[in-house]
């Protein structure tokens, strides 16, 4: 999925995606059948059954393919066109992930109310970051004080997104069950990672024939849009949930 735009998407590409579906259901249903018969199943399939578990889980994984993609797209643009090295251009992000680093930090002295609500605010506060960045740079160059307090303040959001939900997630399954949650948040975060680079640096290359700043700000602009459904799914979470246990207070 990451270099397919790159080989052309040769043909075997899509067996190869039909491949994995088929492997997958395989899977699933070899884990019915070693819990079935009383045995350790390498994955514990009714963690998904969990209220919330599904939704969350998405939600996760979609903010991880929207930072996967922005990070890249940015990255394309700030080197290919307007030809920074990738130093400066490792300075620039580093607001971002400062304010990553911040909000991961800090988001655990909120109170449990706003904890919350943190993971359906989290995804519109990084959409609303990353269009105003989209914007700035669809008038050509980068003005770097005005680029950094979006920068910073999406990192933060990132975070809030990310962190207190991941935390909300331990809250839902049994102890024997939190080896598997953690496996599942993983991998969805690193699937997740995977498909946005595919989708969203796609719409970035796709674009770049009009100008790389006008690829960005659409890219940026379609990051927005996977992140409103973020803080949907977040919601449904949230409002499925039935805790077994005060949430985890760790960080990112």
């Amino acid at each position: 999925m990451t270099f397919g735009r790159d080989a052309g998407w040769p043909i075997w590409v899509w067996p190869s995606f039909g491949a994995c579906a088929l492997a997958l259901a395989g899977f699933v249903r070899l884990e019915r059948r070693v819990a079935a018969r009383g045995d350790d199943p390498l994955f514990d399939l009714d963690v998904l059954k969990l209220p919330g578990i599904a939704a969350g889980v998405g939600a996760l994984a979609l903010v991880m393919a929207c930072y996967a993609g922005f990070l890249v797209s940015l990255t394309l643009h700030l080197q290919g066109s307007l030809g920074f090295s990738p130093f400066k251009a490792g300075l620039i992000f580093a607001a971002y992930a400062s304010g990553f680093a911040a909000a991961s930090l800090t988001w655990t002295g909120a109170g449990p109310t706003t904890r919350d609500r943190l993971p359906i605010a989290g995804p519109l506060m990084m959409a609303t970051s990353l269009l105003l960045v989209g914007l700035i740079a669809r008038r050509g160059g980068w003005p770097v004080a005005l680029m950094t307090p979006p920068l910073l303040f999406g990192g933060a959001a990132h975070a809030l997104a990310f962190s207190p939900l991941a935390a909300r997630l331990t809250t839902v399954v049994r102890t024997d069950q939190a080896a598997d949650l953690s496996a599942l948040v993983l991998a969805a975060s690193l699937v997740g990672q995977v498909i946005g680079i595919a989708v969203f640096v796609g719409i970035y290359l796709s674009a770049v024939p009009q100008g790389s700043a006008h690829a960005f700000a659409l890219t940026t602009a379609a990051l927005g849009v996977a992140l409103v459904v973020v803080a949907g799914c977040a919601y449904l979470a949230q409002d499925g949930f039935t805790p077994l246990r005060t949430p985890c207070r760790c960080g990112s």
